[in-house]
């Protein structure tokens, strides 16, 4: 079974309110207007979906909700505490906790672990826009050959990049 992975950064966000926290940083109006093409960007590399990662944080929660379908059960929806600026190997940890029966995922989360694992799981010599940036708003469609618990670095091929 050839399953999906849907990696997503974070629409664009709001600096940090005085004497706030980074976590707590909420979408901008840029980011709120980015919603539509990443629901898109979604809609077409990845439905159905049947998991959803996702960092706690502000920007990503307010990402994920306003990205996904009208409907999408929100029992799909893993939000993680351990996503917030995660490192590739937090976030390779929490791919192989994912039911085996699961085809299509998102991955929602921050730079720079999302564009890192991404770069790890396809891990062939890149050039060009995603060898440098992974943008805010970004969505990589990436094919993966292995049972999602033995998720690796080399495992995928990039099938789609989407640069908002």
């Amino acid at each position: 079974m050839i399953r999906r992975l849907l990696v997503v950064r974070h629409a664009h966000a709001a600096p940090a309110a005085p004497g706030g926290s980074d976590r707590e940083r909420p979408l901008d109006s840029r980011g709120r207007r980015a919603l539509a093409s990443i629901a898109t960007n979604i809609a077409e590399l990845g439905e159905p979906v049947d998991i959803v990662l996702a960092s706690t944080a502000t920007r990503v929660c307010e990402t994920v909700r306003g990205a996904l379908p009208a409907g999408f059960d929100e029992g799909s929806i893993w939000w993680s505490d351990a996503l917030y600026l995660a490192e590739v190997n937090v976030l390779l940890g929490e791919l192989r906790g994912l039911p085996e029966q699961s085809g299509s995922v998102v991955l929602c989360g921050h730079n720079p672990g999302v564009h890192e694992l991404v770069l790890a799981l396809i891990a062939e010599r890149i050039s060009g826009e995603l060898a440098s940036t992974f943008a805010v708003g970004a969505v990589a469609a990436l094919d993966i050959e292995t049972n999602w618990s033995e998720v690796a670095p080399g495992c995928a091929r990039l099938v789609a990049l989407r640069q908002n």
